[in-house]
């Protein structure tokens, strides 16, 4: 299963060190690649490697012996940020299957699980879908992500954000899980897909729940 994770914060903000330290957290569960997209002026800015996210650390690891922080920005000012890490299940390895994805020039999302639309499991699938439904043009609406939770088959969690305000929701079974935490300084709010990477932002970096 691929690891996730989303920050929002109420002001602008070196968004970095929270999104490497979380991809860090997350390197478990997949090895095929990792990616993240951050919106800053108006504009997101994309991240995509084949790297394992294992090599963001700022360490090297005495049980892996990875980590030099290669191939990370210095920093990453911003409001809203998405990470991704990669386990490929199918459709090989490669840099056009990793997430986060674009909907159009505004949005972005990304996911992890299992999806079943239409006897189909991809993950382009799944843009071409969101993109006919218009739910991934300007505004993602809560309307329509929950209409979306109400056609997909299997489990998954999925992040979206249009720029302005940030989505998660889990599959209608709840098979997948997606935790959130609240931070009072800085004002932010974070999605994942695994407990331990909200509490180690507040352990290592010092955050106020």
């Amino acid at each position: 299963m691929c690891g996730i994770v989303a920050i929002s914060s109420a002001e602008p903000m070196d968004l970095g060190p929270l999104v490497r330290q979380a991809l860090v957290d997350l390197a478990h569960r997949g090895e095929d690649g990792w990616g993240l997209s951050v919106r800053r002026d108006h504009q997101w800015m994309d991240i995509h490697s084949l790297e394992t996210a294992f090599e963001l650390s700022p360490f090297v690891s005495e049980k892996t012996g990875r980590g030099i922080g290669r191939g990370f920005p210095d920093s990453l000012f911003g409001t809203i940020a998405l990470g991704h890490v990669r386990y490929a299940t199918q459709g090989g390895v490669g840099k056009d299957l990793l997430q986060p994805m674009p909907g159009d020039e505004k949005t972005r999302f990304c996911f992890n699980g299992h999806l079943e639309l239409d006897g189909q499991t991809d993950g382009q699938w799944l843009q071409s879908y969101m993109r006919s439904k218009g739910m991934l043009e300007g505004l993602v609406g809560d309307e329509q992500l929950q209409g979306l939770v109400s056609n997909v088959d299997g489990a998954l969690s999925l992040l979206a954000s249009d720029g302005e305000a940030l989505y998660g929701f889990r599959d209608k079974s709840g098979a997948r899980p997606l935790v959130a935490g609240v931070y009072k300084d800085p004002s932010m709010v974070v999605l994942a897909s695994e407990t331990p990477v909200i509490t180690k932002l507040i352990t290592s970096l010092g955050l106020e729940p």
